[in-house]
């Protein structure tokens, strides 16, 4: 099973171009899917407008998932739809994230919520593999990378032992070598900061992924 890791992401002009060839706008009458685990894929960059045709259904729907994706064949783009109702991993027999990192190897989920996450949720870029932190027994929300998480949130409470956990990860003092860190762009470090929240009791969690 191979990872399709994909390349860096288009300029800015290149989606309208390809909408301007190939007649394939994103159709605003129809709603985009809602990922349960998964904050906004837009805003990670594993999904974007583009006029490319889902190698599941064969149809432009104006949007395309460029994310990871695991498997034998050489099928990575998606549509949102066809990634959330599970058709893309049940027709390539393949996982958007690896069901053996769902719980980080710390918590024992159930399976249902384990496929939700590799079969029917995407996946976001990461210099590892990636793995999906979990909480009040079942999977955290993917909030992003750190530098585009909301600062209040990462202020807060729910935040207080995330922040202390990820200061030790990286070596850094907990006031101003944690502002540092929110203050550094993730393309400035040898590191990322994977953000998640808990579903149940707003717990933040995470980890941090070493180049």
């Amino acid at each position: 099973m191979s990872r399709h890791v994909p390349p860096p992401p288009a300029p800015d002009n290149a989606p309208k171009a390809l909408e301007d060839e190939l007649g394939a706008a994103p159709d605003p009458a129809r709603a985009l899917p809602e990922f349960r685990y998964y904050a906004d894929p837009f805003e990670s960059g594993v999904m974007r407008t583009s006029g490319e045709t889902c190698q599941c259904c064969g149809k432009a729907t104006g949007y395309i998932y460029g994310g990871s994706f695991f498997a034998v064949g050489s099928e990575s783009h998606f549509c949102p739809w066809c990634i959330a109702d599970g058709s893309a991993a049940a027709k390539f027999d393949g996982e958007f994230n690896d069901a053996a990192g769902v719980g980080m190897g710390e918590v024992e989920l159930p399976m249902p919520v384990i496929e939700e996450v590799s079969q029917r949720t995407p996946s976001f870029f990461s210099w590892q593999q990636e793995q999906w932190w979990a909480h009040c027994n079942d999977a955290g929300r993917f909030l992003g990378e750190i530098e585009h998480v909301d600062r209040a949130l990462l202020a807060s409470e729910n935040a207080a032992d995330f922040v202390r956990e990820t200061c030790e990860a990286v070596r850094l003092e907990p006031g101003e070598g944690w502002q540092s860190l929110l203050d550094t762009p993730s393309g400035d470090r040898s590191f990322a900061v994977f953000v998640f929240g808990c579903l149940h009791c707003g717990k933040l969690g995470g980890y941090v992924d070493h180049s």
